[in-house]
């Protein structure tokens, strides 16, 4: 079987992919892989045991109608495993395959030697770890690494911190920020002493600033790790927000003043009502619980605990942060997932006048991913 490579509209968009920081769809194994390396160099600064998987970029990627064939059972979202023919010359090419389709058992075992041993019926390691990325609802790192943290995998947690600094200017962000914390809980705005605490907090390893701070506010040492990877997280979900905001906006305009043709038996207009009215709770219903979660760690909750001058506030605010940054996190998965694949699917087609084929097709698949993400977080 030849290889084969990616068609990402080019070599520069392929070097675009790989360039890009890790997000919600867009996990690029290499880059968090050459990071641990720089901080921890040992045998087991990697994700996976083969050598290309380590190299390789992690999209979530919504199907296009010549990709479904490729499928028994085709999901509006597949797992595309992109691994670069060479990881120093992106530009010579990559070849891939998605997870789940017809042929990813021969493409694993001939490109990755990866292959099921003798007798075995339980997945091996890189097996388990590429089912765990295809059942995610969302590539994001935290979400990642609370579900990869099981020892049997051995993935140092350092791996999932390298994308979360890697936004312009997100370590003056922190600072300004914080500075106000570090005042309440060590009566000091001095910036030197902020920007120690920073680097304390958010370096590649928690350092003695950081170490005071936890154990003056009471905070369990068993819980150090996580609070600062969520607060990473919750700085980096911060500054997404106005995008987020906006990109929700516009889908919901466009629902507002949306108006189909060309309806039949196929397509009654009693049926893309009911559509519309589904596609347009399950948008509104994502952006609340993003709201929702949004509103226990931002600005303007910082400001409250701040204002209130109570430490015990500070302490139930960090404590409580982890498990507040996934449920935004998983909120933010899908509201994301629904305005890029709105987007996508309704390219160059005015919102006043949409086919009704089109509008069905899209609501429909929209709507049963919500569904399917709602589910899975049930399980």
């Amino acid at each position: 079987m030849p290889h084969r490579k990616t068609r990402i509209r080019g070599e520069r968009q392929l070097e675009q992919l790989a360039a890009r920081p890790s997000n919600w769809r867009i996990f690029n194994v290499g880059h968090h892989v050459r990071h641990l390396r720089d901080i921890a160099p040992a045998p087991s600064a990697r994700m996976f045991n083969s050598r290309k998987l380590d190299d390789a970029i992690v999209v979530k990627h919504a199907l296009r109608s010549n990709e479904r064939d490729l499928f028994e059972r085709p999901p509006l979202v597949a797992t595309k495993i992109v691994v670069p023919l060479d990881p120093h010359q992106i530009s010579l090419g990559a070849f891939s395959f998605f997870l789940g389709e017809r042929t990813a058992p021969q493409m694993m075992q001939r490109l990755l030697g990866i292959a099921p041993a003798p007798g075995r019926t339980a997945p091996g390691r890189d097996e388990e770890i590429l089912r765990i990325l295809d059942r995610a609802p969302s590539l994001d790192t935290i979400l990642l690494k609370d579900l990869l943290a099981d020892e049997r995998f051995g993935i140092p947690s350092e791996l999932f911190a390298a994308s979360l600094a890697d936004q312009p200017d997100f370590g003056g962000y922190v600072q300004r920020e914080l500075a106000p914390l570090v005042a309440l809980a060590t009566g000091s705005r001095e910036p030197a002493k902020v920007a120690r605490f920073v680097d304390s907090v958010f370096g590649a390893s928690l350092g003695r600033q950081a170490e005071d701070f936890f154990s003056a506010l009471g905070v369990a040492e068993s819980g150090w790790g996580e609070i600062a990877f969520a607060w990473k997280a919750a700085f980096h979900y911060e500054r997404q927000a106005a995008d987020t905001d906006r990109r929700f906006q516009a889908m919901a305009g466009a629902l507002r003043v949306l108006q189909t043709y060309g309806h039949n038996e196929a397509y009654p207009r009693s049926l893309l009502t009911a559509q519309h009215r589904e596609l347009a709770a399950a948008l509104a219903n994502a952006f609340a619980r993003c709201r929702r979660s949004f509103a226990q760690f931002n600005t303007q909750r910082r400001a409250a605990i701040i204002a209130s001058g109570r430490m015990g506030e500070l302490t139930a605010y960090l404590t409580a942060l982890p498990a507040t940054v996934r449920d935004y996190a998983l909120g933010a998965a899908l509201l994301d997932h629904i305005v890029s694949y709105w987007a996508y699917a309704t390219r160059g087609f005015d919102p006043k006048r949409m086919p009704a084929e089109v509008f069905s097709a899209v609501a429909a698949d929209l709507c049963a991913a919500a569904g399917q993400h709602t589910a899975a977080l049930a399980a």
